[in-house]
């Protein structure tokens, strides 16, 4: 990370760049707790629960009990480990301009780019449900999407996925000292959303990790394999095919789940502002009042593209009902730039100083948070589907309208240097 630095009269010019590469390699197949390795059974009390009531742990303890589960989930890894490869760069300029004694001005332009992320020895993985598949399964004979593999089979190394050539923008502050004791001080900043899209790390084809419902929202202890033609002659969880990623097009079965990015990823980006004042008041004491916003525009959020409206079940899946039907009968978390987030806060700070070593504050912000998601890409929507899409901005997770804190700092009365507290 090159950085340099220019005085020239009343001007410091800080010029630089950075430049980050991340090499995972990933050896834990799957990324929830029932999603293992050896695949695991689960039992949510859908066979013991009586027609329309409501399932409880008792229910979910007695299809413990006589062995009747509601799911089975597994997941592998093609590769061991699994790999992802992603880069960043950026590059800057700015000047700090002394105007006047009591004027100066900071401005600058920043420049940041981030590729697509790849394998080791392939490039991006994207699923695309508009190229269509045609595959054979325990559902017959139906057209399912297709995961691009990059690189592979003449596919481009991007898999055709649009990423732009990254962003320039602007940052802008000054700071105006109005007397001896009162400076107003002022700024705004653009920035990229810095994700990375390390989510993609788990795609199909690395990793494959499969949910199957029961026909009636169980499965019986005696026909796990639900679907599959008579007679049934293995009981347990199925072994899962692993793909070759060499074909480049690779038809995404119905039960796998994947990640995948937007043919057009248009990533977004994120406006911060203030505007504070501090004054100098008697006693030692300092005060500052500041207005502080963050508005975060096309954030990264994971979308389920197949989600389904309330009560529409599988077959109300987007892609079933778009596609036909077991097109995917399980979620597909798309990693896009979705809605984005709000901050605005009012934040009061009072210091005091003291000679003999102490020194004390108390801070009060008053605040609203909103958003979508809270936690970005980690996080799904609460609501899915895209009708209720706008349902989904609302009070973040985290705000909090009033937020007050009290410190106090007291140094030790030994020492070198240090004087005795009285």
């Amino acid at each position: 990370m090159p950085n340099a630095t220019w005085v020239h009269s009343t001007h410091t010019i800080r010029f630089g760049g950075e430049y980050l590469h991340a090499a995972i390699n990933h050896v834990q197949p799957g990324s929830g707790i029932q999603a293992t390795p050896r695949g695991s059974f689960v039992f949510n009390g859908g066979a013991t629960t009586r027609s329309g009531g409501s399932t409880t742990a008792v229910n979910a303890f007695a299809d413990f009990l006589i062995g009747e589960a509601d799911n089975y989930q597994k997941s592998v890894q093609t590769f061991n480990p699994e790999p992802l490869r992603y880069s960043t760069f950026s590059f800057y300029a700015q000047d700090t301009y002394q105007v006047s004694p009591k004027l100066t001005l900071n401005y600058g332009l920043r420049y940041e780019y981030y590729p697509l992320p790849v394998g080791d020895h392939f490039g991006t993985v994207r699923y695309d449900p508009s190229v269509s598949s045609t595959i054979t399964d325990v559902n017959g004979t139906h057209t399912v999407g297709t995961v691009l593999v990059g690189g592979e089979h003449g596919i481009p190394n991007h898999a055709n996925t649009s990423n732009g050539w990254g962003l320039i923008v602007p940052r802008f502050g000054v700071s105006y000292r109005v007397n001896g004791k009162t400076v107003v001080r002022s700024g705004f900043g653009i920035t990229d959303d810095p994700d990375t899209l390390r989510g993609l790390l788990q795609a199909y084809p690395a990793g494959v990790a499969t949910n199957i419902n029961g026909p009636n929202g169980y499965v019986a202890a005696t026909n796990l394999n639900a679907g599959l033609p008579s007679p049934i002659t293995q009981v347990g969880i199925p072994a899962i095919v692993l793909p070759d990623f060499t074909q480049g097009y690779l038809p995404l079965p119905s039960n796998l789940s994947t990640v995948t990015i937007p043919e057009n990823f248009r990533r977004g980006y994120i406006e911060s502002y203030n505007l504070a004042v501090q004054r100098e008041l008697p006693a030692q004491f300092t005060t500052t009042i500041a207005y502080v916003g963050t508005h975060a525009i096309r954030q990264q959020s994971s979308v389920n593209i197949n989600a389904a409206p309330p009560g529409g079940g599988i077959a109300g899946r987007l892609l079933n009902t778009t596609y036909g039907a077991n097109t995917n009968n399980t979620d597909l978390n798309s990693l896009q730039p979705f809605q984005g987030s709000v901050y605005n806060g009012l934040q009061t700070q009072l210091t005091h100083v003291s000679p003999k070593g102490i020194s004390s504050g108390v801070i009060y912000t008053f605040s609203k948070s909103m958003d979508a998601s809270d936690n970005s890409q980690a996080s799904g929507l609460t609501f899915a589907y895209p009708t209720y899409w706008n349902r989904n901005w609302a009070l973040a997770g985290y705000d909090r309208k009033h937020n007050f804190q009290w410190w106090t700092i007291v140094n030790l009365p030994f020492g070198r240097g240090q004087k005795e507290c009285r």
